[in-house]
């Protein structure tokens, strides 16, 4: 299921309590999901990582009161309001953390506490697939949920991306792998379908080796990583950017964003792009239109958006030109009220609604 998708379930399924397990691969934003939809329900949202916890830390501290066994339930429970509650890396606690959280799950309480009507329970974690030490759960507690696999998505990824000032290159990269494949075969090897784990629609958003290795081999492309590769973007040397990129999403995938980096020394400068749109140098190679296209939607406001709009004509590529302003209306949204977008919008009504 993708983002959106699992977005609009919990969201429907918050008044019903119905306990859910999202599963997926680590990495991928499954608690953002969940802090998505508390915002948009306007409920509260906490979460509790369960891999740090011992059982006694949810049942409770056990203390004697006129005589009595009490347990003491842990700070971080809601004791009021509403709210979701996500319990996760569930599939990765101890054996005896899970069978705690199933009480919660299934009873809505645990030891002496119960959880407040207006409170939803969500679990997360990883599949067994995935390479994270999971935990069986028991054919008992799995019957009691629902449960969703939650899939990487790269359209949600770059709206939040572009929310968020992601760096351009980025973008344009992930933009550009997503449609045009890099022949493994000849590169690399041809068995990287078989020891990857990888989402045909996310080109390399997401890439996972099946085996991790040790070192270096266990940084690994992700929604997560690539976040992480923007900080490195933003704050590091250049000396050392590559090292710490490979580090980050793994020796292949680094080594062609790398690659693709070394496009922006040659692009036009985005100031002459806007500045003299019609005589503005272009480029024939694809990688490097991807990369001035990012850059264009990174810098568009409503003053440039026709002259960086006639320049992206000039590449007579509607796939580049769709790219570029959805891209910059995900960042702007008010440039949806530019007399040059709405004009464009009502062109490109079929193309609009596949971005």
């Amino acid at each position: 299921m993708k983002f959106e998708s699992l977005h609009r379930v919990l969201k429907n399924q918050y008044p019903s309590r119905r306990p859910a397990f999202i599963w997926g691969p680590p990495g991928i934003g499954k608690s953002s999901v969940i802090e998505n939809v508390a915002a948009d329900l306007g409920i509260a949202h906490m979460v509790i990582s369960l891999t740090a916890l011992d059982p006694v830390d949810l049942r409770g501290m056990p203390h004697l009161v006129k005589g009595k066994m009490k347990f003491a339930p842990m700070m971080q429970l809601p004791t009021e309001g509403e709210g979701i509650l996500l319990l996760d890396e569930l599939a990765n606690a101890d054996i005896g953390v899970q069978v705690a959280c199933y009480q919660l799950l299934l009873e809505r309480r645990i030891g002496e506490y119960t959880l407040p009507d207006g409170w939803h329970v969500v679990a997360a974690g990883n599949r067994e697939t995935d390479g994270c030490l999971t935990q069986q759960m028991s054919s008992a507690a799995a019957n009691r949920m629902v449960h969703i696999e939650l899939e990487p998505c790269m359209d949600a990824w770059l709206k939040w991306a572009a929310v968020k000032n992601i760096h351009e290159s980025i973008l344009a990269y992930l933009s550009f792998r997503r449609i045009h494949k890099v022949d493994y075969q000849n590169e690399y090897h041809n068995d990287y379908a078989d020891t990857h784990i990888q989402y045909p629609d996310c080109g390399m958003l997401f890439y996972m080796p099946k085996d991790l290795g040790d070192g270096a081999k266990k940084g690994f492309a992700s929604p997560r990583s690539w976040e992480m590769v923007d900080e490195h973007l933003k704050h590091q040397n250049i000396v050392d950017l590559a090292e710490l990129i490979k580090g980050t999403v793994g020796e292949r995938v680094s080594t062609e964003f790398m690659g693709f980096l070394r496009l922006y020394k040659d692009i036009p400068d985005v100031k002459e792009i806007f500045k003299n749109p019609t005589t503005a140098p272009l480029t024939e190679n694809m990688s490097g239109r991807y990369a001035i296209t990012c850059l264009i939607a990174n810098n568009f406001t409503k003053k440039n958006l026709a002259a960086g709009k006639t320049y992206l004509d000039r590449m007579n590529s509607k796939e580049l030109t769709t790219l570029a302003m959805t891209m910059a209306c995900n960042k702007h949204p008010e440039l949806k009220q530019s007399g040059t977008w709405i004009t464009w919008a009502v062109d490109n009504q079929k193309d609009l609604a596949t971005a």
